[in-house]
């Protein structure tokens, strides 16, 4: 390795997107480089344990806009798929439209003191619409699809 960079995580609120990028960046971390999860409070301690480095975003509108959204929506899981994607595309897209809007404020913060070299997102419309990331590099992992955007 050449250089070590300083590479920040951040994903959906969600244990399985979480635990999916901790893989990724274990295998970063081990090779020299800086991993920084930016996570909401509740997540305190349990990155740190593994040798990351944590920033913590405010949650409370989102944890309850996310509960009202889910009790909402509960009997749409239920339906056949291209029932569940007509029902549920307008109202999580504002959810989550309302969630970058929350999250702004911690993320640039956050973006301007760390000073990453790449950006790893795992967030359909979260901080790449948000915060100015046009001179970094980033990774936006999005389930199982990944797309690479390197600026040079």
């Amino acid at each position: 390795m050449s250089q070590a960079l300083t590479i920040l995580f951040s994903s959906v609120d969600a244990d399985g997107h979480l635990s999916a990028m901790v893989g990724i960046a274990q295998q970063l971390h081990s090779r020299g480089h800086k991993v920084v999860f930016v996570t909401p409070e509740r997540w305190k301690g349990k990155l740190e344990a593994l040798g990351f480095v944590e920033e913590y975003f405010h949650e409370e509108i989102t944890k309850y806009e996310t509960k009202k959204y889910f009790k909402k929506m509960g009997p749409v899981f239920a339906m056949a798929p291209i029932q569940k994607m007509e029902r549920l595309h307008v109202p999580l897209f504002k959810l989550m439209v309302q969630t970058a809007k929350s999250h702004y404020p911690y993320f640039k913060e956050i973006v301007a003191n760390v000073k990453p070299d790449v950006v790893v997102l795992d967030m359909l419309m979260q901080n790449p619409t948000v915060v100015d990331l046009s001179k970094k590099s980033f990774l936006w992992a999005l389930n199982v699809k990944l797309h690479l955007q390197v600026n040079k």
